[in-house]
């Protein structure tokens, strides 16, 4: 049955960090919905978010392979992959023993979310990235992979007087 999913929604996602916008992008990561993978946003059946999960994991495998990430998300990634795993074995078997494992582990995931870490805001980095570039970005044409290699040239433009 997954099959017959996983053919429908083949070529209705991103497949990159090259094709993704960066507003898809920044909305994932601020509510850990994978139908922003979609190139065509929609509320989905459960039975197509596991789907939409590899999907996603695929396009997050292509920013890694070009820009690398830290050590603290990839914990957070390789968590999310697993749970993705036991979910998808249980629809699988049926096995309904493994949804203890499936809430250990979600729990374990809320837990590395809750991790301090430094909050950002996309539109004050849109903000600056367009000052420094002198020009606007539409955050739904501009791929992740644009935006972030913009990002990596402005932190290695040298600095005058603590401007860029």
């Amino acid at each position: 049955m997954l099959k017959k999913y996983e053919k429908k929604y083949s070529d209705k996602c991103y497949t990159s960090v090259e094709d993704i916008p960066i507003l898809n992008w920044w909305k994932f990561h601020e509510t850990g919905d994978y139908s922003y993978v979609l190139k065509e946003k929609h509320v989905v059946e459960e039975i197509v978010k596991p789907i939409l999960r590899e999907k996603w994991d695929i396009v997050y495998d292509t920013y890694i392979a070009r820009f690398g990430f830290a050590p603290e998300l990839m914990a957070i990634h390789n968590q999310e992959k697993k749970i993705a795993k036991l979910k998808a074995q249980r629809m699988a078997t049926g096995n309904r023993k493994l949804n203890t494992d499936i809430k250990v582990e979600e729990h374990i995931l809320q837990e590395m979310r809750k991790m301090p870490q430094q909050k950002a805001d996309f539109y004050e980095i849109k903000a600056v990235v367009e000052q420094a570039r002198g020009i606007a970005l539409d955050a739904k044409v501009v791929t992740a992979a644009e935006f972030f290699t913009y990002l990596a040239l402005l932190k290695k433009t040298p600095t005058r007087n603590g401007r860029r």
